[in-house]
């Protein structure tokens, strides 16, 4: 970048200030006593030192030699001074510079610069600047990490990257690289809510998750509701890029590649329910169907839970039945109870009476009694228990990844809740049964994350738009929170992303102490405890952009935009991915 005209310097004057700051700067390189402050600089050489005249508290001036290319400061660099009389740390960036026309030494150049902040022995220890260096105090060039703190963002090593930070409407970048917004590791073991309407960029930002979170010591359940997250394991192909894209992907210097490259194939496991079938572009995976066991009902509230349109009236019945039932039992199984149900029942004109084998009576209306009957035929006929074991959860619990293929599928809108809350509770259950007795097995120190794309369909607002008002609501509403909460204690989070917050269970944002949020509806953005500020903002937010609000995360502030990475892996709608895969361009995987 050429120097730009600041004003020239006073000749005389000016030549003998920079003649005594870099004598000033020999002196000190000579010498070099370190504290604890400055021993960050043992072995580096200074690039310059401070000196007159120094003009109000804002800006310095710094000489610095061109005899050695390499450090030469560029515009918009950040530099690090030692004031070693205050034993003190400013952080300045260059704003402007030139080359002088004195004869004192060839190439020597001055520059123009900012100063920031004062910092504790660590940069992130931010303080305000007591006073102006004096002239001779060393300067030297601030390295990635050191700038990474001054600016209070965490090195990459500390957590996960949702994407680079934006500067106003440009991306933020150090030494021309952009700046990447790190999410520490200490916020992947609470929970995370991701918010935005369709085509903002909300699935790109999860399957960018997925690859960071393979990436660490962690345990990622990947609930799947369209089959597009699992798209993530093949490499995006060149023809399905723009330029922006291109340019982006060589700026952060990322590949074209999918997840198979990074994880071996016992490390990844693929689960459907056995009563949703796969075609196309998901016939490339490896599926192993699971169900529901009923001997996992311990109550005849937690069987009305698979009977939706059971009255409560009805429900009471049922309670009672399943008790019966119970007495002389010790495990549920349900093609017993409902055997029995039928078997044992009277019917006369205006109601239905059931024995139990202790000789008293239970009875309902016909019109109560037909509507039991009826939801339990129709579950009956769905063979939903006891046709195919659950999932083996140590076996989850050891993979690095597990793909859950749950899709929407007509009349079971409930069991797939039911399923993935059974799923949730069977991992904490494991995990803390693990904990109460000594078991220490490696995988079982891992953050367990469970993803959950359209979290709208599976937790449901039961008060909102598309939400249920009855038992099934209230168990949903309950559950969750349980979950949420429990699963804190046992190393077990989640990751909710959904297009509509207004049909999502409240509690999923409460329990969050992360939001993602892309640009979303007005209804929708009014439902957030967030500040107004904030709320204008995400009106406003381009495709691709989000506002990561995440008290704690950065020193600085609470909330910060940032552009996704754009798609290194195979991120295409659904046909398409399956006429890759008819054309011959996606092989199967052979286990």
């Amino acid at each position: 970048m050429e120097p730009s005209c600041m004003e020239d310097p006073e000749n005389t004057e000016i030549i003998e200030y920079m003649n005594i700051a870099l004598k000033k700067l020999k002196m000190w390189v000579e010498k070099r006593e370190f504290t604890s402050k400055s021993e960050r600089f043992e072995g580096r050489t200074p690039v310059g030192a401070v000196t007159a005249p120094i003009k109000g508290m804002d800006h310095i001036f710094v000489v610095i030699s061109r005899e050695n290319e390499d450090y030469i400061p560029q515009l918009e660099q950040n530099l690090l001074i030692y004031e070693e009389k205050g034993n003190e740390i400013l952080s300045g960036v260059v704003e402007d510079y030139r080359v002088s026309k004195s004869d004192i030494q060839e190439g020597t150049a001055l520059l123009k610069v900012k100063l920031l902040k004062s910092h504790g022995v660590s940069l992130r220890d931010i303080r305000r600047i007591k006073g102006i260096p004096n002239p001779g105090a060393p300067v030297f060039q601030a390295l990635t990490e050191e700038i990474l703190e001054i600016h209070g963002l965490p090195a990459p090593a500390e957590g996960i990257a949702l994407g680079v930070i934006c500067d106003e409407e440009d991306i933020m970048r150090i030494q021309d690289i952009p700046v990447k917004y790190i999410l520490k590791d200490s916020f992947l073991a609470k929970h995370i809510a991701i918010g935005g309407l369709t085509g903002q960029g909300k699935s790109i930002l999860l399957k960018n998750l997925i690859f960071e979170m393979t990436e660490k010591n962690t345990n990622l359940i990947v609930i799947d509701t369209q089959g597009d997250l699992c798209q993530i394991m093949k490499p995006m192909l060149e023809e399905f890029l723009d330029i922006d894209t291109e340019i982006m992907l060589h700026d952060l210097n990322l590949p074209l590649e999918g997840l198979e490259k990074h994880l071996l194939i016992k490390d990844m496991s693929f689960y459907k329910p056995f009563f949703v079938n796969v075609e196309g572009f998901l016939n490339i995976f490896p599926w192993k169907e699971f169900g529901l066991e009923s001997k996992t009902v311990e109550t005849g509230e937690e069987l009305g839970l698979y009977l939706p349109n059971l009255t409560p009236k009805a429900q009471i019945v049922l309670d009672a039945l399943f008790k019966t039932f119970m007495e002389q039992r010790e495990r549920f199984h349900f093609a017993d109870f409902y055997a029995w149900i039928n078997s044992s029942k009277q019917e006369d004109k205006n109601q239905f009476t059931w024995a139990s084998e202790n000789s008293y009576e239970i009875q309902a209306s016909k019109p109560t009694a037909q509507n039991l009957l009826r939801e339990l035929a129709n579950f009956h006929s769905r063979q939903i228990f006891d046709r195919v074991a659950q999932p083996d959860i140590r076996e989850i619990l050891s993979k690095k990844i597990a793909f859950f293929y749950i899709p929407r599928l007509k009349g079971y809108e409930e069991l797939r809740t039911l399923l993935l809350f059974e799923l949730i509770s069977k991992i904490i259950s494991y995990k803390t049964q693990a904990a109460n007795r000594g078991i220490v097995e490696e995988f079982l120190k891992r953050q367990s994350i469970v993803m959950i794309d359209e979290a709208h369909e599976l937790i449901p607002n039961p008060h909102g738009v598309g939400g249920h008002d009855n038992l099934f609501s209230k168990h949903v509403d309950e559950e969750f929170t349980i979950l949420a909460t429990e699963g804190r204690k046992y190393m077990v989070s989640i990751i909710s992303a959904s297009q509509s917050l207004r049909k999502l269970n409240p509690n999923v944002v409460e329990q969050s102490n992360t939001l993602i949020l892309f640009r979303g509806s007005k209804a929708d953005i009014d439902t957030l405890s967030i500040p107004s500020p904030l709320k204008k903002e995400l009106l406003a937010l381009k495709v691709g952009n989000a506002l990561v609000y995440c008290p704690g995360n950065l020193p600085i502030k609470s909330a910060c935009e940032i552009r996704i990475y754009p798609p290194r892996f195979l991120h295409v709608n659904p046909l398409k991915a399956t006429t890759l895969f008819l054309d011959g361009h996606i092989k199967k995987y052979k286990f």
